[in-house]
């Protein structure tokens, strides 16, 4: 929902432990602030469901 909203969608990666978001603009070569925004949102929506 977070990415939908935010019209970008990072990549994902799921193993046992570990859940990674990869957050980068691909037609700026890299990180933008859209990415970090979006970074930031995802962090806070996993901190407040964590345990």
């Amino acid at each position: 929902e977070i990415a939908e909203a935010a019209d970008h969608h990072p990549d994902m990666h799921i193993n046992y432990t570990r859940v990674t978001f990869i957050c980068s603009t691909h037609s700026e070569g890299g990180v933008t602030d859209k990415d970090i925004r979006l970074a930031r949102q995802i962090e806070q929506a996993f901190a407040s469901h964590s345990t």
